[in-house]
């Protein structure tokens, strides 16, 4: 058995102790841009993802009763905004040739202009062949810059041109905060690159080197992005489809900015002009009653913005 040792022979006095180094700090390794996503990348936003999906299931399996969304867009009475705010609203739509100019007629309460320049359209070439480009929407709400929808990036154009139609309301790419793509379809999608210092919201579709919101809407049906726009859920056209609704706009009042849950105002009339393209068309038709009968104003996929009149609400039943 060995004895035990004299405690002063294990543990040395502090005024005899040499002072240890200094540590170096943690070696951090930065992954630029154009570097490749590695494998710990893809495993770590596969947790993420899962994890939401374990939240959400959990919720829907009766640990939380989820809330309806509200079927009124109207601010409570104490958060009605003054005449002076509206003035902040500006709705403005872009698109691909800023060549036409519409201005909005103007009534007593409001100056507000809507600029609709050349907006998307879906047009057949041959017979069973279309040709989409899809229509862009500048949303500027007091001292926020929102895009709903960037394009179709093959359009040899499609760049040159939205950064002329951004400039001509004193914008450069940098100066939009917000990036919205309504679906992950290429003709709405096609020119998010174009925004990197933009915060992004979408579905489960991404694009390499942007920054996105993965969680927003995961557990709710809207979601607010400023003092009068909100995010909305309307799924049918794709499974994950998000539409844009600007509140109280100037001479406009509600305006959905629906992506391709309206892909043009004559589809009200004509469903073969949606359904076809629609992947459940029962959520589609709920989704279009849902949003379109609360509105007053819609911005369609690929069309001109039109007004949700008496006859539109016969329509979509509401």
């Amino acid at each position: 058995m060995i004895p035990p040792q004299p405690i002063t022979q294990i543990i040395t006095p502090a005024s005899k102790r040499k002072p240890k180094p200094p540590q170096r700090p943690p070696q951090i390794k930065v992954q630029k841009l154009d570097d490749k996503p590695s494998v710990e990348d893809y495993e770590q936003l596969a947790s993420m993802i899962q994890m939401f999906i374990d939240r959400r299931s959990h919720k829907q399996n009766g640990a939380r009763t989820e809330k309806p969304i509200k079927t009124s867009l109207r601010p409570k009475s104490s958060e009605k905004t003054t005449k002076k705010e509206k003035e902040h609203i500006n709705l403005t739509t872009l698109s691909t040739l800023p060549e036409q100019i519409i201005t909005a007629s103007k009534n007593k309460d409001s100056q507000e202009v809507i600029f609709d320049i050349n907006t998307g359209s879906a047009e057949q070439t041959v017979d069973g062949q279309y040709v989409f480009i899809a229509t862009i929407t500048l949303v500027k709400d007091r001292d926020k810059n929102i895009l709903v929808d960037t394009g179709l990036g093959t359009n040899i154009n499609a760049k040159s041109e939205l950064i002329r139609s951004l400039e001509i309301h004193g914008l450069t790419p940098s100066s939009i905060d917000i990036v919205v793509s309504t679906h992950g379809h290429p003709d709405h999608v096609g020119g998010v690159h174009e925004f990197p210092d933009a915060l992004h919201y979408q579905g489960w579709y991404s694009h390499q080197g942007t920054k996105f919101n993965l969680t927003a809407l995961f557990e709710n049906d809207s979601l607010n992005l400023s003092e009068n726009v909100m995010l909305v859920k309307c799924r049918g056209h794709t499974s994950d489809d998000i539409a844009v609704v600007v509140r109280d706009a100037k001479g406009r009042g509600d305006v959905l900015v629906s992506g391709d849950l309206f892909m043009r105002g004559e589809d009200i009339d004509h469903p073969m002009m949606w359904q076809p393209l629609s992947a459940d068309i029962i959520a589609q038709r709920e989704s279009r009653r849902r949003y379109g009968c609360i509105v007053d104003w819609v911005v369609p996929g690929h069309g001109g913005m039109f007004r949700v009149t008496d006859d539109v609400k016969k329509a979509l039943k509401c």
